[in-house]
């Protein structure tokens, strides 16, 4: 035998180090795994391994990392769509058309119809990468950050390992609901033609396309509520399973997806070789999507339901034909064109500013006045508020106590899921409060054009994440919602730092107020900070209306008064100045007025 140098073996703490996890890791990860190397000696101390031997099993198992930096966008411009459906619809068949190698992905993913997704899967359609990579985020320290090419062979291995160790969770007690697991997929892929052309079309760097494991309400740490088109996926394979779609959409889904744009792309069972054969499929579609109207019927005479493009099935659906696994052809090409026409229409049109001409429309040619739309606006959000008085009750003691981190899996994705549980809360809150307005108790059209566009504004604006730090690391979330979230409950902070230092320059205050307050990171030179425009605005009006002094007794609450109260807050500040401008007001008064009407009402 060949004598081994004392560099070519390690112990099992050096092994973990290699591995990124902890020895107690590494044992789990020795139980979970047959093929992991067998020591070559076992001391007292420790078991010793050869280095190669484990490096090796490390790139069988996606354990090596990425070779290839990926590129760093310079603007960050991107759209989110949200792919959702029950099981076996198409929905991976469907994202395939984005990816550069869209045959391989259907090869992996799409398993002749069995469904892949056991968990969410988050696809980064990216410009700039040399080969496309996934990558499977997880709570368990053994499993995360396990990484796969796209290659079919091996992203099939790599799904394989992934649903194996989610079966284990679910025999173990975990049935997907939000908790102490967190796992979902990350593929990052160079785009497709079809995907370039509408990246190209609206000047994104970037498509995130969200893919959901069935139509549920637990959904997980890729959220659809952020979507700019939520795409649900029908097939038409008979009515009662249809129904069980819709009513789950209509009772989980619609309080979500609120203020995005919505389209119904209902696989049907027919080819098309031609045009004409195609615009005989979409009528059949249209009309199969008729038969659900039965399903609204509940929702007639609602004034927000003309705003919620969920609601509208018929207008709002693309038919899908019969297409070709492993080959382009004429009906996916006719397709694609339609699809392509959908989602850059989504993109282009922004609803809220159509509400907002018709709500100010409706004001002026119903000559109202500043004081009887006030009056009526302020009774509309009075009844929505909550108490909002100071409390003794204050959790934020024990957040900087929390070492807590501006990354989110360093976190534990303690903040991200905190904050996207309150956002999911305050959405189905807001449904619930507008839902029994109706044209019938508000006949006077420009009351009606207030409360549409005044829910629209308040679910759009507790739906985009923004803040004044911003993070460029290819792993980092998009938008970096957990460092958002540390940055709104450290408003006070960070507005006395910056008004109280000069010298140093923004990301280094940041980057101190974070740390003085327990919230690390390893990767602040990956951030940057912008004092302009809605960022700074928000902390100001965190501040001067006090959420943080609002009762808070656990981290949810601290982070649904901090951050999703602070961007409903700037959404009502943004509608009263709209309002109030539309009545007469002059912009510089507005400004100073909603700012008094925000920091006296409750949330």
């Amino acid at each position: 035998m060949d004598k081994i140098l004392l560099s070519e073996i390690a112990g099992a703490k050096e092994i973990a180090e290699l591995l990124g996890i902890s020895t107690a890791g590494l044992s789990n990860l020795r139980n979970r795994y047959d093929d992991f190397p067998q020591p070559i000696k076992k001391l007292n101390a420790t078991p010793l391994f050869l280095i190669s031997d484990v490096e090796s099993w490390m790139e069988a198992h996606g354990r090596g990392g990425v070779r290839r930096p990926l590129p760093n966008p310079k603007t960050g411009c991107y759209k989110v769509l949200a792919v959702c459906g029950r099981p076996r619809v198409g929905k991976s068949f469907l994202i395939s058309m984005f990816s550069a190698d869209t045959y391989g992905y259907r090869t992996a993913c799409s398993r002749e119809g069995d469904d892949f997704t056991q968990c969410e899967v988050q696809n980064v359609i990216w410009e700039g990468l040399d080969e496309g990579f996934a990558i499977f985020h997880s709570t368990d320290e053994t499993m995360n950050g396990m990484r796969s090419p796209l290659t079919p062979d091996r992203l099939t291995r790599f799904l394989n390992e992934v649903n194996d160790f989610i079966r284990e969770c679910r025999q173990d007690g975990w049935n997907g609901e939000r908790g102490e697991h967190y796992h979902y997929i990350e593929i990052f892929t160079p785009p497709s033609e079809f995907a370039r052309r509408i990246m190209v079309s609206n000047n994104l760097d970037y498509l995130i396309i969200t893919d959901t494991p069935g139509v549920s309400e637990n959904y997980g740490v890729v959220p659809i509520e952020k979507a700019d088109l939520v795409l649900f996926v029908l097939a038409d394979s008979g009515m009662a399973e249809a129904n069980k779609s819709f009513v789950t959409l209509v009772e989980a889904m619609a309080p979500l997806v609120a203020s995005s744009k919505a389209c119904f792309l209902y696989r049907t069972n027919a080819s098309c070789d031609d045009d004409d054969e195609y615009a005989e499929m979409q009528s059949s579609a249209e009309r199969a999507m008729k038969r659900f109207e039965d399903c609204f019927n509940g929702l007639k005479g609602r004034i927000i339901e003309s705003s919620l493009d969920v609601l509208q099935p018929a207008k709002a659906v693309l038919g899908v034909p019969i297409m070709k696994e492993k080959k382009n052809s004429p009906s996916e090409g006719m397709f694609q064109q339609r699809f392509e026409e959908k989602i850059c229409q989504a993109f282009q049109t922004e609803a809220l500013n159509n509400m907002e001409m018709q709500f100010t429309t409706a004001i002026k040619e119903a000559d109202i006045s500043q004081e009887q739309a006030t009056s009526f606006l302020k009774k509309i959000l009075d009844g929505l508020s909550e108490d909002g008085k100071e409390s003794e009750s204050d959790f934020f003691p024990i957040f900087r106590q929390s070492q807590h981190n501006r990354v989110k899996t360093v976190d534990g994705y303690r903040l991200l899921m905190n904050a996207q549980d309150a956002c999911r809360k305050q959405l189905q809150t807001l449904y619930e409060y507008f839902s029994p307005f109706t044209s019938e108790n508000y006949p006077e059209l420009w009351q009606q054009n207030c409360i549409k566009y005044l829910y629209s504004a308040l679910t759009a604006g507790i739906k985009i994440d923004i803040g004044i730090g911003h993070g460029g690391h290819p792993f980092e979330d998009r938008p970096p919602v957990t460092m958002l979230t540390s940055e709104a409950i450290l408003a006070d902070e960070l507005l006395a730092a910056f008004t109280a230092s000069d010298d140093l320059g923004h990301l280094s205050i940041y980057k101190k107020t974070f740390e003085s307050n327990g919230v690390q990171s390893n990767s602040w030179g990956y951030v940057w900070v912008n004092l302009k425009d809605d960022g700074l605005k928000k902390l100001q009006i965190i501040k001067s209306v006090g959420l943080r002094n609002r009762s808070s007794n656990s981290l949810y609450e601290l982070v649904k008064n901090c951050y999703i109260g602070g961007m409903q807050k700037l959404a009502e500040y943004k509608f009263w100045i709209t309002a109030l401008t539309a009545t007469g007001g002059a912009p510089e008064d507005a400004e100073s007025k909603a700012m008094t009407i925000i920091k006296n009402s409750g949330f």
